[in-house]
């Protein structure tokens, strides 16, 4: 990949209940669980590069003993990336000039990874920096079992992330999931208004932002 650059590099995340759930047997579960113990995803920058058309999305796998890094897989997302969210359950956001979601999926019949967009597109006007996740809002204690777990199903299904867009300041998505098999099964849009973001009117208050990071401190999350 002559004159690219990486341009964000993250594991990726996986998820052992969502398999339990499903039926799969304990030795494919740990088939799987050693296959992706070993995986990382790097993006590429081409913005230097005489030739734009190759792979921007890599998939490399890395062997504990002797370090050796050997590539699996990649795609061309026909989009720049400059920023990676290591999402959930295998699933990945990728940011550039548009908002994208990849799923990672592992074939153990054939030993292979297979990488695919599980989302739509949107354009996000700028150059992204960085992406985090909002967490959960927690619910009173007062909850019963079953209304708390219903009330964590939903925000599961309506999650945010919010983005800094050097050119436009922070911008709040929602991610909804779908549930009826369609290939672009992660819905992402964008919250506009200060009534439906979970920041009121206050996001970009202070002007000009450069650097965004989330910390949790004593039940508080910060950013």
């Amino acid at each position: 990949y002559p004159q690219a650059l990486v341009s964000d590099i993250v594991a990726l995340p996986f998820n052992k209940e969502s398999f339990l759930s499903g039926g799969m047997n304990q030795n494919s579960l740990y088939a799987m669980q050693l296959a992706f113990d070993r995986v990382f995803i790097v993006s590429l920058n081409y913005e230097m590069a005489e030739d734009e058309s190759l792979d921007n999305l890599l998939l490399f796998s890395i062997d504990d003993n002797n370090g050796t890094i050997e590539f699996l897989q990649g795609v061309n997302t026909d989009h720049s990336i400059t920023a990676l969210l290591n999402y959930h359950n295998r699933t990945l956001i990728t940011a550039g000039d548009v908002l994208q979601a990849y799923k990672i999926d592992y074939l153990l019949e054939e030993n292979t990874f297979k990488i695919g967009l599980v989302s739509n597109d949107v354009r996000c006007g700028g150059l992204i920096n960085t992406i985090v996740r909002l967490p959960y809002i927690h619910q009173p204690s007062k909850l019963s079992e079953a209304k708390r777990r219903k009330v964590q199903d939903e925000s599961r299904a309506n999650e945010r992330i919010l983005i800094l867009n050097i050119l436009r300041g922070l911008q709040e998505y929602s991610l909804t999931q779908k549930e009826n098999g369609a290939q672009d099964n992660l819905r992402i849009s964008a919250v506009t208004s200060s009534k439906k973001s979970s920041f009121g009117d206050q996001l970009n208050a202070s002007g000009l932002t450069t650097h965004l990071a989330m910390c949790h401190m004593r039940g508080i999350t910060w950013l």
